[in-house]
């Protein structure tokens, strides 16, 4: 059979992602567009003085990354009750037809928000959820974003609650230590050793040694 060449009679160069087994294709992928990715932060809130990228940012910024590697990003959201709180968990799915990667994103829904009706609060939730899960995927440093500088974000209750909701989401002790670190680094005094983030820290890294997480 003869070998395929591109106009200038040579053969086609053969990229990482199109060679090997599937999961070595698909992580290759992943390598390629975590390196490659430009989605700087193109929105600017006047009122907090700091500029932030959405998940629409991040998505506008990753197609031509995706048609690129000839691989699919799928978004898929669930509604959970974490405590008496309702929390949007987003997953960012990532495949090339023959595996998956999956990474996920917590945000929880307020009871209320001035201007917004229910929808509209779901929504908004639901894209903050999404941008965490796509920031995990790859590999986004969020941690100036406005996520951090909002006000909301400062209030103790809701930051331990996010923590906890990231903590049991995780599926390796890896993943938990990560979450664990990331709350340390914003506010040490939340993570003492007596505290709930800590506390959940232990008991979830134990659950997953137990399933060999």
């Amino acid at each position: 059979m003869e070998e395929e060449k591109n106009d200038s009679g040579t053969p086609p160069e053969v990229m990482p992602w199109q060679t090997g087994s599937p999961r070595q294709r698909l992580h290759a992928a992943l390598v390629y567009i975590q390196s490659n990715l430009n989605a700087p932060k193109d929105l600017e809130n006047k009122f907090g003085g700091y500029k932030y990228r959405s998940c629409e940012s991040i998505l506008k910024a990753v197609k031509p990354l995706l048609k690129e590697t000839d691989t699919t990003l799928v978004m898929r959201d669930n509604i959970c009750m974490i405590g008496d709180r309702i929390y949007v968990k987003a997953d960012a799915i990532f495949s090339n037809g023959d595996d998956e990667i999956i990474t996920c994103g917590f945000a929880r829904e307020e009871i209320a928000k001035k201007g917004m009706d229910g929808a509209q609060l779901t929504g908004a939730t639901s894209s903050y959820a999404r941008k965490y899960a796509l920031n995990a995927l790859f590999a986004i440093d969020d941690s100036k974003d406005s996520d951090q500088t909002n006000k909301h974000r400062t209030d103790d209750a809701s930051v331990i609650a996010d923590a906890l909701a990231e903590i049991y989401a995780s599926t390796t002790v890896e993943q938990v230590k990560s979450v664990y670190n990331k709350y340390r680094s914003l506010d040490p005094k939340l993570c003492g050793k007596q505290g709930k983030i800590y506390k959940a820290v232990i008991a979830r890294g134990e659950e997953l040694k137990k399933i060999g997480g």
